[in-house]
């Protein structure tokens, strides 16, 4: 995973992901293990919210509620084109990383073997009908996770 992060210069000159860097490690069955990364380690010069990016911090500045309160590590919705993007206001950190890791134990395989869909029961306490989660199947980094449903 460094060698990859490192050859693409997103992390700064001789950093590493460490353990302390992993939010979520989650598996499914018979594959490798999937990672959410909420790291300081990132080039100064990487777009944390932009497209390529693989962080917490792109979750939650694209995908987060603007309202919804808790303890963010970057304000919420900061690079949302529009609220209906945006998880339920009622989710906080704790609650996407729920769904995140959800969808990677028991979601089936996308459009593409890069996304992960889940639109099970767990779902419905927070009012949404489906989360999708975007990784690097290869290095089962998470890239992006949103949600569809009825605050959708």
């Amino acid at each position: 995973m460094n060698h990859k992060l490192s050859r693409k210069g997103k992390l700064k000159s001789g950093a590493e992901i460490g353990l302390e860097d992993i939010e979520i490690i989650s598996h499914r069955d018979g594959d490798r293990p999937h990672y959410v990364l909420d790291s300081d380690k990132w080039d100064e010069d990487i777009d944390l919210t932009g497209d390529s990016m693989h962080d917490f911090k792109h979750i939650v500045a694209r995908h987060g509620h603007p309202a919804a309160g808790g303890d963010w590590p970057i304000s919420p919705g900061t690079a949302m084109e529009s609220v209906e993007e945006a998880f339920p206001e009622t989710m906080g950190p704790a609650d996407i990383k729920q769904v995140i890791e959800t969808a990677i134990e028991e979601g089936e395989v996308g459009g593409n073997s890069g996304e992960l869909v889940y639109d099970g029961h767990k779902l419905d306490k927070y009012d949404i009908s489906q989360i999708h989660v975007r990784r690097n199947s290869d290095s089962g980094i998470v890239q992006t996770a949103f949600a569809s449903g009825e605050n959708q």
